[in-house]
């Protein structure tokens, strides 16, 4: 069987043009060709009598631990997500479960096509020798936490680093797959 050289350009053209053709339609649908840049900026408060524990889960967001004197936790969810659709907006999802208070950055789950940069931080004011336990599970995060105590911190991450400043704990546990790790006095 002899290779046609000819057949094969031309079959490739068909199937580039309608490959085009499709992601033209996809574009189309989806929204338009621009991209926008929203701003986030969301903040709770919680009472930091109630709270024993600190869960907290993020995905492609920074996280600062800052110790302070106020009488309550705060959480505080910022910066910019550069996207060509509405609908990819992060949001700051906070809530208490008995004596733990569980945070995370939820965005929807959707099938689209098009352009979605994140440059958020999250901001979690915790007042000093309020709370038992804290414990973070990140992914592609750098996380900050500087004059912490606690009895119990749990640190967990995938591509992120983590810089620990006067942090006190009766048990540490920090772990990373890939990233560094730094931990000051």
């Amino acid at each position: 069987m002899k290779f046609n050289v000819k057949k094969f350009v031309i079959w490739l053209a068909i199937i580039m043009a309608a490959s085009f053709m499709i992601t033209g339609i996809i574009l189309a649908v989806t929204g338009n060709f621009s991209i926008a840049v929203e701003q986030i900026d969301e903040s709770k408060t919680f009472d930091a009598g109630e709270v024993n524990e600190i869960y907290l889960d993020m995905v492609s967001t920074d996280i600062n631990i800052i110790s302070t004197d106020e009488e309550e936790i705060r959480v505080h969810f910022y910066g910019e997500v550069s996207t060509n659709r509405n609908k990819n907006i992060p949001s700051l999802v906070a809530y208490e479960s008995g004596d733990e208070l569980r945070i995370e950055i939820i965005q929807p789950r959707t099938i689209f096509v098009g352009v979605s940069v994140w440059r958020t931080k999250l901001d979690v004011y915790i007042p000093e020798s309020s709370i038992e336990a804290l414990k973070i599970e990140a992914v592609s995060s750098d996380t900050s936490v500087s004059n912490l105590k606690v009895d119990k911190f749990s640190f967990g991450a995938v591509s992120g680093d983590f810089k620990g400043e006067s942090l006190f704990a009766g048990d540490l546990n920090i772990n990373s797959t890939s990233g560094d790790i730094n931990l000051k006095e």
